[in-house]
Formats: structure tokens, sequence, C-alpha cells
């Protein structure tokens, strides 16, 4: 709640300066922002903000289950159309593109698909004889941790720093 200004050279009984600047102790801002916090209806005809942010509550509380938010989708009932519109036939689609088949898979050579069997095949195992409560030796789970780590850096291994297609753009 702003002051109203003070003509120069009045003092007045809130210890303002004879030159006019209105000086007033922290206290008494922090008293009046306090006094005014809970107030709902501002002071005078003028509302601080526009009339479509005002709330406007219901007259009775939302019952339990009712949609409180307005956010929930309402039930629509939807007819079945009356006759079933005739689609053309598949010899209209001239102009359509209809992309060519994928080419086939390269196929791996033995070293890559050991290195995958490898690198699945070893928490498989130790998966399963968990899940089974086998008594696992010593030396199988070495082999199945270590078959784990050699398939994983034979395959970083050969991935190989250069990029696979130097062509990666459309075709047109």
């Amino acid at each position: 709640m702003p002051s109203a200004p003070v003509p120069p050279g009045t003092p007045s009984a809130q210890g303002d300066s004879p030159t006019g600047t209105a000086e007033r102790d922290e206290d008494a801002i922090w008293a009046e922002i306090v006094a005014g916090y809970d107030s709902t209806v501002p002071e005078g005809d003028r509302v601080p903000w526009p009339d479509q942010e005002n709330i406007d509550e219901p007259a009775e509380p939302p019952r339990e289950g009712d949609d409180r938010t307005g956010r929930l989708p309402r039930a629509r009932v939807i007819k079945p159309a009356e006759t079933v519109p005739d689609f053309p036939d598949d010899a209209g689609d001239e102009g359509h593109y209809v992309p060519p088949p994928p080419p086939p898979l390269p196929s791996a050579d033995p070293l890559t698909k050991g290195a995958w069997i490898a690198l699945i095949g070893g928490p498989v195992y130790l998966l399963i004889t968990v899940i089974l409560d086998w008594d696992v030796p010593g030396w199988a789970a070495f082999l199945a941790v270590a078959a784990f780590i050699g398939g994983f850096v034979t395959l970083v291994l050969r991935m190989g720093d250069e990029p696979r297609d130097p062509d990666d753009g459309a075709v047109v």
C-alpha cells in the first residue's frame, strides 16, 4: 500500500525528513505487509488481476471420486457409421512411394559370433546358476566372468574408428 506523496519541507508523523523523502523504518513496512497478508479483498474497487483469473468455487465441496482438477476425460458415446465408405482399389496407388526391400544383414565372421556368445553367455550362465541354486566351482565362475570381459573387449577392438557409411544422407 503506497503512501501519499508528502510536499517538500513538511515533516510527517512517520519520521520523514524535512526534504520530502519518505523514509519509514523497516519494521513498519514489514508490519504493513504482514497485516495485509491474509486479506483476500483488495482495498477499493480495483482488482489487481484480470477477471478471468478469478477462481469460481463450487457451492458444495466435491464428493469422493469426483474430478477436482477438470482434467479427467468425460465419457463419450460414439455411434457407428451409417454406411461404410468405399475405399479406392490398390491399383489407384499410382504415384505413392514404395521403398525397396532392405538389403540382407551381413553375415558375421566366426570371431565376432564367438565374442557375442561369450559376452552374453557368461552372465546368462551365472544367472541360471543363481536362480537354480547350483553349486558353481570357482574355475567355472572365473571362466564365465573372463568370457564376458573377453567378448566385450573383442567387440570393442573390432569396432574400428572409421564411420560405417560415409554417405548418410538421403538419395533424391
